[in-house]
């Protein structure tokens, strides 16, 4: 009885064994979002921009201008008249403005119209010694012969003047910031040894109808002393003293234009490089690189607009370290929008949450400790 053997598959046989590879399962596909809810970003751009302006607000209800330099002026006190030597006459010193033609705080260069005014013991001290006043940093433009008036055993005398000036003046808290604008009063012809100057806030007045453009009167300040031009600094007996008056006022921004011209377009640059982020950027890769780099060159194209806006200084002020802050975080993001295709939605919300919560605190932190 003949037997048939079994045939062995071969390699060509039509079934042959598949391979182990083409039996794995295809890897699955990264279906989660890329990119966030578009009401997410809406919501903490809502949320940073009411924080700044509720800080904007409080800010500037009041006055903010103690940064400013007050001029050198000593007080004098009865040690020091004992040293002066001598029994000083006491003159009233007053100042009332007229007008301010000239007002300008960026470039401090400032002109007023009024009348100089002191009541004095004509008996001990002369008319024309004391005519020879003048204002520190300041030119007389004009100056009226004295009118005077006796009564009372004192003598009245009132210039009529128009002076040109400047003050100390500090922008740190610039755009936010009010300023004390000193008008110094000197007369190098006089010693505290001879005359003491006094005065009150009834004898500093300004016109009830004056008008500043995008300003107004907050406060007035007088200090009355003295001041030490100091000869030789290793002889204190060459130095040489005469009597000062300085009258403060205290100015504070009308409105908000200045301050809004600079912040917003900071805010919008920023707002519309953040909402990339709710961008989908598989179809948008290239749309959402174009955004967030122009927002760089925009921010940094506009320094150039708020450097002709504000003072000419060679420190940092407020509206400096604001662009500093969204400068730096519109480059964040940036940053991160060259990774998108590699960073989930998750991460992305992340980032979001940090960068607000980095502004929010440095807002705070410059509107209610540094500058309040």
């Amino acid at each position: 009885m003949e037997t048939t053997a079994l045939k062995q598959p071969t390699p060509d046989s039509k079934h042959t064994v598949p391979d182990q590879k083409q039996l794995a399962p295809a890897p699955k596909k990264n279906t989660g979002l890329m990119h966030t809810s578009p009401f997410f970003q809406l919501f903490f751009i809502f949320l940073t921009t009411s924080v700044l302006t509720y800080l904007i607000y409080d800010v500037t209800r009041d006055f903010k201008g103690n940064k400013d330099v007050l001029p050198e002026i000593l007080p004098i006190t009865p040690s020091k008249l004992a040293e002066f030597g001598g029994f000083p006459t006491t003159v009233k010193a007053g100042l009332f403005i007229r007008d301010f033609p000239e007002f300008d705080i960026l470039r401090n260069e400032f002109t007023f119209s009024g009348i100089v005014t002191f009541e004095f013991d004509p008996a001990v001290i002369a008319l024309d010694t004391l005519g020879k006043f003048s204002f520190q940093k300041g030119e007389i433009l004009q100056i009226s012969p004295p009118f005077t008036q006796l009564s009372g055993g004192l003598l009245f005398a009132r210039y009529a003047v128009r002076v040109k000036f400047k003050t100390g003046l500090n922008h740190a808290y610039f755009p936010v910031a009010g300023y004390r604008i000193s008008i110094v009063l000197d007369n190098y012809f006089l010693t505290p040894s001879e005359v003491v100057f006094t005065s009150t806030t009834t004898r500093f007045a300004t016109a009830p109808g004056m008008y500043i453009s995008g300003w107004k009167e907050y406060d007035k300040h007088i200090y009355t002393g003295y001041f030490v031009d100091k000869l030789d600094e290793s002889n204190e007996e060459k130095n040489v003293y005469h009597p000062r008056v300085i009258f403060a006022l205290d100015y504070t921004p009308t409105g908000l234009r200045q301050l809004v011209s600079i912040i917003l377009p900071l805010l919008l640059i920023f707002s519309l490089t953040i909402f990339t982020f709710s961008m989908d950027p598989e179809p948008y890769y290239r749309s959402i690189l174009t955004l967030s780099s122009g927002a760089v060159t925009g921010l940094i194209a506009y320094k150039f607009v708020i450097e002709n806006l504000s003072p000419k200084v060679g420190y940092f002020m407020l509206g400096d370290m604001l662009f500093f802050l969204f400068l730096t975080m519109t480059f964040v993001i940036f940053f991160f929008n060259t990774q998108t295709l590699k960073i989930s939605g998750h991460v992305k919300m992340g980032i979001t949450f940090i960068v607000h919560a980095i502004f929010i605190s440095a807002f705070i932190f410059l509107f209610k400790y540094w500058v309040g």
